[in-house]
């Protein structure tokens, strides 16, 4: 069993594109353009057309990885794709997980975190 998550976006086609350019194995988009989705590094997720920029601004997605070298690596790569939040660069939360964040073209959140023993 695993879940898909459904993101919110102004334009499914940008927001499909975005990880394409960041090496996404699957990609599509319905011929309306107001929905699809994307296979990234063994993560699969789904974009969905929407008008509303509250939703865009409040929406978060995490991503929680098996260890702080993978957490590392996925760093390195998502910098030089300077995809990185100007906040969101890694550091330890005090809820005891190292974790960073960048944005997808309309501003959802996505964040990457390894969870410290």
């Amino acid at each position: 069993m695993y879940a898909i998550p459904v993101l919110a976006s102004r334009s499914p086609q940008t927001s499909v594109a975005f990880w394409e350019k960041l090496g996404a194995s699957f990609v599509f988009v319905t011929d309306d353009q107001r929905y699809g989705g994307v296979q990234w590094r063994g993560l699969e997720f789904h974009y969905y057309h929407t008008d509303e920029t509250l939703l865009l601004e409040n929406s978060l997605f995490r991503v929680n990885v098996d260890s702080q070298d993978i957490l590392d690596e996925l760093y390195d790569f998502l910098l030089h794709h300077n995809v990185i939040h100007p906040n969101g660069h890694p550091e330890i939360k005090p809820y005891g997980y190292r974790e960073f964040s960048i944005l997808d073209p309309f501003g959802i959140l996505i964040t990457f975190a390894f969870r410290l023993p």
